[in-house]
C-alpha cells in the first residue's frame, strides 16, 4: 500500500497525492555486450594475422652432418653424384617435409638433373639404393642427441656434358613442408655445390 499524503479538506472532498515508485534507470547490459564483442573481434583479428606473420615467417629447416660421394665431379653420360645430409628442425612447431626438389629443379642450359630423393637411417649415413628408400613424407620435430632428423640422399645424373673448363653445379633445392596444415616453400641451401665438370 503506497503512502498518501493529505493536502486539505473542503466539505466531504479529501485530496489525496499518491506517492508513485521512481523507475530505475535502464541498465546498460546492451552498450556493455556490444563492447566485450568488439574486443573479442579485435582479439580474434590480431591472433589471425599474427598466425599469419608467424606462418609466412616461419622457416625452421636447417643443415646438420653431410656426406657427399663427390662434390663436381667429370662428367660423362648418364655419370651419377649422390650428395647426402640430415635435414633438421630447430623450431618447436613439428613440420611434415611433403616433396624436396621438383621435376623442373635444373633448367635451361644445365647438363644434369635431380634424378631421385631418397631417405635413410640418420644413424648410418647410407647413400646406395640398398641402403635406403624411395622417397616419402615424414614428419620433423625438434629433437636433440644423436640420431635426430632425417637423413636425405639426393641422386643427380648428367644428361650431356658442359664444355671443357666449365662446370654446372647448384647448392639450392626447393623444399616444401607444412606448419598446422599449410603448405610452406623453402630454398634449401645444401652443405656444398654439387654438380659436373666438362672434360673434353
Amino acid at each position: 500500500m503506497q503512502p498518501a499524503c493529505m493536502l486539505g479538506q473542503m466539505g466531504r472532498s479529501t485530496i489525496e497525492i499518491q506517492a508513485e515508485p521512481v523507475a530505475a534507470p535502464p541498465k546498460r547490459r546492451h552498450r556493455w555486450v556490444r563492447i566485450t564483442l568488439v574486443a573479442a573481434l579485435v582479439g580474434i583479428l590480431g591472433f589471425g594475422a599474427y598466425v599469419g606473420w608467424f606462418l609466412s615467417n616461419y622457416q625452421p629447416l636447417g643443415p646438420s652432418h653431410s656426406y657427399l660421394t663427390a662434390r663436381v665431379v667429370p662428367c660423362s653420360p648418364g655419370a651419377e653424384v649422390r650428395a647426402g645430409f640430415t635435414l633438421e628442425t630447430t623450431g618447436h612447431v613439428p613440420v611434415t617435409v611433403e616433396q624436396i626438389g621438383n621435376p623442373e629443379l635444373v633448367r635451361g642450359n644445365a647438363p644434369f638433373r635431380l634424378e631421385e630423393v631418397r631417405l635413410g637411417d640418420v644413424t648410418d649415413s647410407p647413400v646406395s639404393d640398398a641402403s635406403t628408400t624411395p622417397f616419402h613424407p615424414f614428419s620433423l620435430t625438434r629433437s636433440t642427441g644423436y640420431g635426430r632428423g632425417q637423413w636425405v640422399v639426393l641422386v643427380f645424373r648428367s644428361l650431356r656434358c658442359p664444355p671443357r673448363r666449365t662446370a654446372y653445379s647448384l647448392q639450392n633445392i626447393p623444399i616444401t613442408y607444412r606448419v598446422f596444415g599449410v603448405p610452406r616453400h623453402v630454398l634449401y641451401r645444401l652443405p656444398t655445390k654439387i654438380g659436373f665438370r666438362g672434360t673434353a
